[in-house]
């Protein structure tokens, strides 16, 4: 699941959740991912 956001033409902000299980005996595997790009 994410989120973007455009601040404007030229930048924007991301944020990603990620869980993830691989396999089913193994515990799941959380992540949070934060982005600004930029385009010129």
């Amino acid at each position: 699941m994410g989120l973007r956001y455009d601040i404007s033409p030229y930048a924007a902000i991301k944020s990603e959740v990620r869980v993830r299980r691989r396999v089913s005996d193994r515990p799941r595997t959380n992540g949070w991912f934060f982005q600004i790009s930029f385009t010129f």
